[in-house]
């Protein structure tokens, strides 16, 4: 055993391949402690029910109480402010478990699910640590979610992270903090007034592609301006020799990350982070403050410590499911990773982003009220910039000739519309699709010489019920606005459309076939040929691609409907490179925009969301707009037809 290595019990030795994974100490001094069961490195395969969650104090160390058993994989515990419940997670079952919690004897009874997660479709990956602030309200890592989620336990539900008004019109509406790392292993509120909340990452199962996507996996993060506090950290009373034990201010057992190497008796500080001008909830790695040895004899000693660095963060050497106590130290760099700001009001049915630089201002729809919605840049504010009730409306595409013109879907009809003229009447220019009256066109742009690309969707009477292969992609020119050519036939829902920079390539989904494809793309003449796919989300639990845009580096930007995200796609190696969660469950599409095509404004939906999901995604329906993302768009094209 390593000398540095002080060992208090040992557990589960019916189950020699298991080990400890995480654990916290109720006011008492008691330690609660769990186990999983052995994972496969290699195939990230879990022998099931052979954790269990154990209970430690100064009289039971040589024979510890398993109090829940069996389970899977024993992860985030905390106790409410009153400290008569506990909340518990075995993260498989995607839910968190409540207890009456009886502090004088330390006894949990009459469990039941507080929170489960499996009834937030738009929310992924597995929940992992948790922690509670001082309105009993639980903050989960998920552990390959790549984010944290803020819940209330008395009616599970998910709660908006902050809403916060910025010159009375910026609004921000989360329910999930997203983190630049996929795998998010645990929480814990820190810094002197307890208003920081640290976040844990691993990198322990990421390949090399993954790795260069999320490059900042496995460093801590520290998330600000929150408005909230946590509750003070409880101390674990085991052995009262061991001056250790004394020092935790709460334990934090990473999973996976096993194997960082050592740095015997040494921990490290936090430097509360520095305050952001806007106030905005920022996430950033904390940096790495002087290592001290705190195993000093002497108690003044200790209390200096104390007073400069108020929150301390021990690290467990785990490897066997031996308890023992080994401190280490944290590398962490600076990450200057996305922001994810809610610009608008919700609308039914947001869709078709599209930057007008003339007006610098982020145009979109609410298809089924028939409006376009105008949001202006400068003055982060958004109006109605024209309604024609009783019409489904979209696409929009910027028109050649006039500012205040657009080429758009009206229904099944090709139309151009006028912007801030309530006494102008559409200009119908052509109507496609006569023997299917229920179809309407849904998504369209402009290539390079003015022509218009635009697909149709066929009947959706009612959440999942769609009429396949009924719709097709159009190209409609100057020539033949009357007599449209069918690009693509049999299409059941034409959604994203992109070309690459220099006009070689087309890119386009059908959305129910979840795939991205390419086509060779002839600018002269506006033929494509030679289909291929460049990405399925087939299986792969993503949600489905809708929307789509394209950056200045050749890669696709796609909204995942039903999948909350957007994510990053390497169509020439046909490689995910990262996925953004989206608070809303239907991310609908996506568009460069901001005087530097910087900024990836992204619509999203609430029709056919119940009462329940809203509680959920309350921003669901807005239009947000990611910043800080290393990367920008190219312009849109104007239609010339």
């Amino acid at each position: 055993m390593n000398e540095d290595l002080d060992t208090l019990t040992t557990v589960s030795q019916q189950f020699p391949q298991s080990r400890f994974n995480d654990g916290k100490a109720d006011k008492q001094g008691r330690v609660w402690i769990g186990t999983m069961g052995f994972e496969n490195p290699q195939t990230r395969s879990l022998d099931a029910n052979q954790g269990m969650l154990y209970k430690m104090t100064k009289d039971t160390l040589i024979s510890p109480k398993v109090e829940v058993a069996p389970v899977n994989i024993s992860n985030g515990l905390c106790w409410n402010k009153a400290n008569n419940k506990m909340y518990y997670i075995d993260s498989p079952t995607r839910k968190v478990v409540e207890y009456d919690f009886d502090e004088e004897k330390g006894d949990i009874s009459n469990p039941r699910i507080a929170v489960d997660i499996t009834k937030f479709p738009y929310v992924t990956g597995n929940p992992d640590g948790m922690t509670i602030d001082q309105d009993d309200n639980l903050w989960i890592a998920l552990y390959y979610g790549g984010s944290v989620i803020k819940a209330n336990p008395r009616n599970g539900q998910l709660l908006q992270v902050r809403k916060l008004r910025l010159m009375a019109v910026e609004r921000r509406w989360n329910s999930v903090v997203p983190i630049p790392a996929r795998d998010v292993t645990s929480v814990i509120w820190g810094g002197p007034n307890l208003d920081i909340l640290f976040v844990t990452t691993s990198r322990f199962h990421l390949s090399d592609t993954e790795r260069k996507m999320y490059p900042a996996a496995g460093s801590v993060f520290a998330v600000t301006n929150l408005n909230q506090k946590g509750l003070v950290p409880n101390f674990a009373d085991l052995v009262n020799s061991v001056r250790r034990a004394n020092l935790i201010a709460e334990i934090i057992l990473n999973t996976n990350e096993l194997f960082a190497p050592t740095v015997s008796n040494e921990v490290v500080s936090y430097a509360p982070v520095s305050s952001n001008t806007n106030n905005n909830p920022q996430t950033r790695t904390v940096e790495r403050a002087d290592v001290r040895n705190f195993l000093d004899d002497n108690a003044e000693h200790d209390k200096e410590f104390s007073r400069s660095s108020p929150m301390l963060t021990m690290w467990f050497s785990l490897a066997t499911v031996s308890l023992a106590c080994l401190v280490q130290g944290i590398m962490s760099t600076e990450f200057d990773g996305p922001s994810i700001i809610q610009v608008s009001d919700p609308v039914t049915m947001g869709e078709s982003p599209v930057w007008d630089r003339r007006l610098g201002k982020l145009l979109f729809v609410d298809i089924h009220k028939g409006r376009v919605m105008a949001y202006d840049f400068e003055k982060k504010t958004t109006d109605i910039a024209a309604e024609f009730p009783g019409h489904d409306l979209t696409p929009i595409i910027l028109y050649k000739n006039s500012p205040n013109v657009l080429v758009a879907g009206l229904g099944r009809n090709l139309a151009k519309i006028a912007l801030y003229n309530k006494l102008a009447d559409p200009e119908i220019l052509h109507t496609v699709q006569h023997d299917k009256p229920k179809n309407r066109f849904n998504d369209g742009k402009a290539d390079s010489r003015g022509r218009v690309w635009i697909g149709t969707i066929g009947d959706e009477p009612s959440r999942g019920k769609l009429d396949l292969n009924a719709a097709a992609l159009f190209k409609f020119t100057k020539g033949n606005v009357t007599n449209p050519t069918v690009m693509i036939p049999k299409v059941s829902v034409s959604n994203g459309i992109a070309w690459n920079q220099d006009g070689t390539e087309l890119y386009y989904i059908d959305t129910p076939s979840e795939e991205i494809v390419k086509y060779d793309y002839y600018s002269e003449s506006g033929n494509i040929a030679n289909k291929t796919v460049v990405f399925s989300t087939k299986g792969k639990g993503l949600g489905y691609p809708d929307g789509m845009t394209i950056d200045e580096d050749g890669n696709l930007w796609v909204a995942l409907y039903a999948g909350g995200s957007v994510i990053q796609i390497n169509p020439s190696n046909r490689t995910l490179i990262r996925r953004i969660p989206i608070p809303a469950q239907f991310t609908t599409s996506v568009a460069w925009g901001g005087p530097n095509l910087d900024v990836l404004f992204v619509t999203t939906a609430r029709r056919y969301l119940t009462p329940e999901e809203l509680q959920g995604q309350p921003g669901a329906g807005s239009l947000y707009a990611i910043t800080g993302l290393g990367t920008r768009g190219l312009p849109d094209f104007e239609a010339d037809v």
